[in-house]
């Protein structure tokens, strides 16, 4: 799931928390390993709770445990079809160039070469 994430950075998302709190923000970054996200730009609002109803400050940059997350919410304009092949796309370009860099053979420089 969160491999899906990655294809969303850029893009307005919605993050509901285990405690009843819902940021709307630019999907800045999405840490793959524990589905942390860091969103720009971020409004937060109470949906639940004492609180609810309730709108906290605007902030510049929020990062977000994926255990504290309870739901993401996609935009729903969003085409996931194109999404998906320009990620795996740009992905395939990149292990390419990684592998390349990483088996070409280096052409080796001899001593009578050197001298000329």
């Amino acid at each position: 799931m969160s491999q899906l994430l990655v294809c969303f950075e850029g893009e307005c998302v919605i993050v509901e928390l285990k405690n009843g709190l819902e940021v709307t923000g630019i999907l800045d970054s999405v840490d793959v390993r524990d589905m942390s996200v860091l969103l720009g730009k971020a409004k937060q609002r109470w949906i639940e709770g004492k609180k609810q109803g309730c709108v906290g400050p605007d902030m510049e940059l929020v990062f977000f445990s994926g255990s504290r997350i309870r739901y993401i919410h996609f935009p729903s304009t969003f085409n996931m079809d194109n999404q998906l092949r320009a990620w795996h796309n740009r992905k395939q370009k990149a292990t390419f160039r990684r592998n390349y860099i990483v088996d070409r053979k280096k052409k080796s420089v001899g001593h009578d070469e050197l001298d000329d």
